[in-house]
């Protein structure tokens, strides 16, 4: 069995803390509108205006703007709360399909970082899973999927079929 490279096990441990990514993004979207009128000066810049008689003038900010900003950013974060939930609700519904231990494994190495003996079989199915997440939920919200993982199989079905 071959071992994960640093990029699957960082993914598998980024699946395994999705709750908190979860939590996080619905604390930053609760303050979202907070944010914009507490970092917001309702003045831009302040200009000098007038010939003979300078004077300065304040110039308000555009609210169309200015809001439709906000607006793209409160839509974003929403789409990105929907994506988060889809992963996590994909991935604890594999999670309940494994045994204890397996789950106590996967808990221990990826969320707690203590040494483990290598799983590889059981690491190889979550990266495995993980991907069908992945693509999926790409599928789900209109993202391009990469279809290398299905060409990939397919050509082993064809060879195996071949008998090669």
């Amino acid at each position: 069995m071959r071992t994960l490279n640093e990029e699957e096990q960082a993914l598998i441990r980024e699946y395994m803390l999705i709750d908190r990514k979860v939590r996080r993004n619905q604390v930053r979207s609760g303050k979202l509108s907070d944010q914009f009128y507490e970092g917001q000066s309702m003045t831009t810049r302040i200009q000098e205006v007038g010939g003979d008689n300078p004077a300065l003038i304040t110039v308000a900010f555009r609210v169309e703007d200015e809001v439709a900003d906000m607006l793209d950013a409160e839509a974003e974060m929403k789409r990105t709360g929907e994506i988060l939930r889809s992963k996590r609700q994909y991935f604890q519904a594999y999670l309940r399909s494994l045994t204890q231990n397996q789950r106590y494994y996967l808990k221990s190495k990826y969320i707690n970082q203590e040494e483990q003996a290598p799983y590889y079989e059981l690491e190889a199915d979550v990266i495995e899973n993980i991907e069908e997440i992945e693509d999926a939920v790409n599928r789900r919200f209109g993202f391009q999927v990469d279809d290398r993982n299905a060409i990939d199989r397919s050509i082993e079905d064809i060879i195996s079929s071949l008998g090669v």
